[in-house]
């Protein structure tokens, strides 16, 4: 009496709907691993460990890909190019830096941290001595 009229559909609608609440909990501990990554980032950028730092923001950075968290996603990348900068990864910085500005140009309600990445990129070509890079990015960077 599987097929009995209405039973089925609502077998099959309750199944849909555990589902759901299912995949909703699911990503609870994805986040929470994802946090205690970022946590363990700034714990090594307290402690001058940047290597330790890039590699904990990394962890995070794939777990919110998963997750397809953009705004997220930025963040991390925005994090990471400030600490490759730091570590003397120029060119890392600037790549990591134009995908996390591509992210925010995609998202649009982003303009001050989009402005964030872009005084950033104009840090790192200050570093590697091209001022006139330096100068066009801190021109794009204010509103």
């Amino acid at each position: 009496m599987i097929f009995q009229k209405g039973t089925y559909h609502i077998t099959t609608f309750e199944h849909f709907e555990q589902s759901i609440n299912e995949v909703e909990i699911d990503t609870a501990p994805h986040y929470t691993q994802a946090e205690k990554y970022e946590l363990a980032a700034k714990k090594h950028v307290e402690n001058t460990e940047l290597e330790g730092a890039i590699s904990s923001y990394r962890q995070a950075l794939g777990i919110y890909e998963q997750l397809e968290n953009h705004s997220r996603i930025a963040q991390m990348l925005g994090k990471l190019g400030k600490l490759k900068n730091r570590t003397g990864d120029l060119d890392g910085a600037l790549i990591t830096f134009a995908k996390c500005i591509e992210i925010y140009k995609v998202l649009g309600s982003k303009e001050i941290a989009k402005a964030e990445a872009m005084y950033e990129i104009a840090n790192v070509y200050h570093d590697k001595g091209d001022l006139d890079e330096a100068i066009d990015y801190w021109k794009q960077a204010l509103p």
